[in-house]
């Protein structure tokens, strides 16, 4: 397990894993927002949190075979202000093609230093692109979180999937 893991599991603000049923998506994101309220988060920050959760969710529902989804929300151990949201899919052999388009996707999403360019350009090229294959979210995700790269961790693949993990650094009143 690398370091950075076993700090979001040391310091969690909510952990759950899911089956994802489309339906139940919504009372997914409730909850989540509800439990982050409870635990201290202000509601633009859990909203903000909620909507990079819920592009994840998508993506997971719309290229994972398995459907399987674990959501951890933590403080950063090195900083008061930032919170870590990670989402671990396991995938199978399937999944591997929309994987590749993935890490290349990130890839390009990452590169940009200007977000609002960043989302102008994604959504100019999507209208070349399949029904959702835009990553229209993936920009939605990196403004969101106001600047910050989305991280695709992985060790094995088929044992454990992926990780992808955001830094979400929190408003101040």
């Amino acid at each position: 397990m690398s370091n950075k893991v076993e700090e979001l599991e040391n310091n969690n603000l909510f952990s759950k894993q899911y089956k994802l049923v489309w339906k139940e998506i919504n009372q997914i994101r409730t909850f989540v927002c509800n439990t982050l309220i409870e635990k201290g988060l202000d509601k633009r920050d859990s909203d903000s949190i909620i909507l990079i959760i819920s592009e994840l969710l998508e993506n997971v529902f719309k290229y994972s075979e398995k459907k399987i989804v674990s959501i951890t929300v933590c403080n950063d151990l090195k900083t008061d202000n930032i919170i870590q949201v990670k989402l671990d899919n396991p995938v199978n052999k399937k999944d591997i093609k929309h994987l590749k388009y993935l890490r290349k996707e990130l890839a390009r999403v990452n590169s940009y230093k200007d977000v609002q360019k960043l989302l102008v350009d994604t959504v100019k090229r999507s209208a070349d692109f399949d029904k959702g294959k835009s990553s229209i979210g993936l920009a939605l995700i990196r403004i969101t979180s106001k600047g910050s790269k989305i991280i695709l961790e992985r060790s094995d693949i088929y044992k454990t999937g992926i990780s992808i993990l955001i830094s979400y650094p929190l408003s101040r009143n």
